[in-house]
């Protein structure tokens, strides 16, 4: 998945999008893929942004990153996954990354990030590489 990934960054840097301007998005297990991505790929995104989810392997993958990429997280106070949301986000800082942090209360693990797409895209859209 990681290089599937990586293959479609290829794709549209190959067809002219910007390339200061590329972005990652993960919601649930797509929030883990795009969390490692972020990591492991760090030099090659301008921010990321996960949502019901969090750093999906521990230990080292923060500290390999090669760049500090500016992380969004987004997860509902009633998700099985808080936890784990709160100590990615609370490793992330640790290390000196840029941690948009969302919490929303009343919400479980499935469907809110439609209702908060203009405010993700809001925080994602002015970082660049």
């Amino acid at each position: 998945d990681i290089q599937l990934t990586l293959a479609a960054a290829d794709l549209l840097t190959g067809g002219g999008v910007d390339t200061t301007h590329l972005y990652l998005f993960g919601y649930s297990q797509g929030g883990f893929l795009a969390f490692h991505v972020a990591m492991v790929a760090s030099t090659r995104f301008a921010a990321a942004q996960i949502a019901a989810a969090g750093n999906p392997v521990g230990g080292g993958l923060v500290a390999s990153a090669a760049r500090h990429i500016p992380m969004g997280i987004m997860v509902g106070d009633l998700d099985g996954l808080l936890g784990l949301a709160r100590s990615t986000r609370d490793e992330l800082v640790a290390a000196g990354f840029e941690v948009n942090y969302v919490e929303l209360p009343g919400e479980a693990h499935c469907c809110y990030i439609r209702m908060h797409a203009s405010e993700i895209w809001s925080w994602l859209s002015p970082h660049a590489l």
